[in-house]
């Protein structure tokens, strides 16, 4: 809640933090007019006028992309959670850009927005994409989660992967190696952002930087075995 103030900051318990998610602006300014030391993850100093860190998803984003295209999909898919997210909505920008460069559009029916960033996301917004006709031959997920709930909709619906549909994920998560198949993903580069984030908090916490600053890390493709060549024939709904 954008008012919500812990009990460990308001009692002062606590040398500095470290904010994952997406604060209200309110708590951000709130941080700042009491000087506590603190570091947010995934998120800009734009919009929160603190010390961020944050992946960059935009290379890893289009390389994934461009590698759907060199395998001959055209018919490219993203499911997402919401917009407002400031690294959700660099993915998308970095999708539709990949997908112009490689000479095609964005296809407006095979994006959907606003879904839960959880695995029943991703199962939603497979079931939005049978709904609207056509399933595409690749489907970009935002995070992995979404990808592995997308993942068992799909073969809950007799679609074997990735022989009829590929996917991709983000966040390159732990659990991508143990999946069947395993998931090819986007690495966000999270331990680098992590001993970052400590390392400038530390230096606060040793009175240095006289302002919030932020550093950003750059993502790259990992890719796995849930990514084929596209199908000559567009898969029939089912």
């Amino acid at each position: 809640e954008p008012l919500a103030w812990p009990a460990f900051l308001k009692n002062g318990r606590v040398d500095g933090v470290l904010v994952a998610g997406h604060p209200p602006i309110e708590f951000c300014a709130k941080l700042r007019e009491q000087n506590i030391p603190s570091v947010i993850f995934a998120d800009s100093i734009e919009r929160t006028g603190c010390f961020c860190v944050r992946p960059d998803p935009t290379d890893g984003t289009i390389q994934a992309v461009r590698h759907l295209l060199s395998l001959g999909h055209r018919k490219i898919a993203l499911v997402s959670s919401s917009r407002d997210y400031f690294t959700v909505d660099q993915r998308y920008k970095a999708f539709c850009f990949a997908m112009l460069d490689g000479g095609f559009q964005a296809d407006p029916s095979l994006l959907v927005f606003d879904q839960k960033p959880t695995i029943s996301g991703g199962r939603a917004g497979v079931i939005s994409l049978l709904k609207r006709g056509e399933m595409p031959s690749a489907i970009v997920f935002i995070n992995d989660y979404m990808c592995l709930g997308g993942m068992m909709e799909l073969m809950k619906r007799g679609i074997s992967l990735p022989e009829e549909v590929s996917v991709v994920g983000h966040d390159n998560s732990d659990f991508c190696m143990e999946l069947e198949p395993t998931l090819s993903s986007v690495d966000m580069a999270f331990q680098s952002l992590v001993d970052e984030a400590i390392y400038l908090l530390h230096v606060q916490l040793d009175g240095g930087f006289n302002a919030p600053m932020e550093r950003i890390m750059k993502s790259k493709f990992i890719e796995r075995a849930s990514i084929a060549s596209a199908q000559n024939s567009p898969l029939s709904l089912r």
